[in-house]
């Protein structure tokens, strides 16, 4: 009989080559059928300026959104659970198992050609997702990471509130020339990881933008939940750490966010205009909430030491 160690060690094994074996077949089945997508739109070279109907500029992020859903969940539930063997993991695979069902399935509902490789490559990699969720809800253990306390539920609550605010209220005023707006709505996002960590921070993210997205009109709101919740996520490791490593992280954290954008621009709008946008967003957006957010958080700290104590509990595993 083999011993739980190595029981242990086949999982993690076939974790990481279903993982593997997923990405590149969703990968590969997004770049066939984008490149048909834009193709049919008429759209011959991203590299030069692009100019798609209104309709087509959510239609066309809509598919990148969730084909960013499917790959990024993947990895998550994947990489947590290699890390930690929690049975939640299997949640995230099963989300991602419904953003990649979900693939073939937009080009057909947007009358555009779809791609039978691209179909083909989507079956098997929708078979081991669904393996891969199975597997992890079978041997993950049940650790309970979601609760949030009634003190991070009333910093989300209210942080959200404030980068709504701020990203609605400074969005108006300076509004890009490539399109979208640029705004300082992250620094609320920053303050509320580093205060309380990844899972208030991507709360924060996902839900303050949102809100502001809804409120200006911008109608690609579904990318911000992706680029900004995960922000908020990966700012969160930021917590407790010293300034430098925290400007760092929360750099790396806006270079996620602005990365999103880009992938996004470079495919509705071409790749010159989504350079001066990624600048934007890194150079501009990023860097200034930043600073902002490291000012304001070492100012709360100081006010309010017994902050740090209140919230110091660690993460739950995630």
């Amino acid at each position: 009989m083999k011993s739980t160690l190595e029981l242990d060690k086949r999982i993690l094994w076939t974790i990481i080559i279903i993982m593997a074996l997923t990405m590149s077949l969703i990968a590969a089945s997004v770049g066939i059928q984008l490149s048909i997508i834009l193709k049919h739109l008429g759209v011959s070279d991203i590299l030069s300026a692009i100019s798609l109907p209104d309709a087509e500029k959510i239609r066309v992020p809509l598919y990148l959104a969730f084909s960013a859903t499917s790959i990024l969940a993947a990895i998550s539930s994947s990489s947590i659970f290699l890390r930690r063997r929690v049975k939640w993991c299997g949640y995230i695979a099963i989300l991602a198992l419904i953003s990649t069902i979900v693939l073939p399935i937009l080009p057909r509902a947007f009358d555009y050609p779809s791609s039978m490789l691209g179909d083909m490559l989507l079956a098997p990699a929708i078979i081991m997702l669904a393996v891969e969720a199975a597997i992890i809800l079978r041997f993950g253990r049940a650790e309970p990471i979601l609760r949030f306390t009634s003190v991070e539920l009333a910093a989300a609550t209210s942080l959200s509130a404030m980068a709504a605010v701020l990203t609605a209220f400074t969005g108006s005023f300076f509004p890009s020339p490539t399109g979208g707006y640029t705004n300082i709505g992250d620094t609320a996002i920053f303050a509320a990881a580093l205060l309380y960590g990844s899972r208030v921070g991507g709360l924060v993210g996902a839900i303050g933008p949102l809100i502001a997205d809804l409120i200006i009109g911008y109608p690609r709101w579904f990318i911000t939940i992706i680029a900004h919740g995960g922000e908020g996520m990966i700012a969160g490791l930021g917590k407790g750490r010293s300034m430098p490593l925290q400007a760092a992280i929360l750099l790396a954290s806006g270079i996620y966010m602005a990365t999103i954008y880009f992938i996004v621009n470079v495919f509705i709008k071409g790749l010159p205009v989504a350079i001066i946008s990624y600048a934007r967003d890194v150079f501009g957006q990023t860097l200034f909430s930043t600073i902002l957010a490291l000012l304001v958080v070492k100012a709360v700290e100081k006010m309010l030491p017994q902050l740090s104590r209140r919230t110091g509990v660690k993460d739950a595993p995630s």
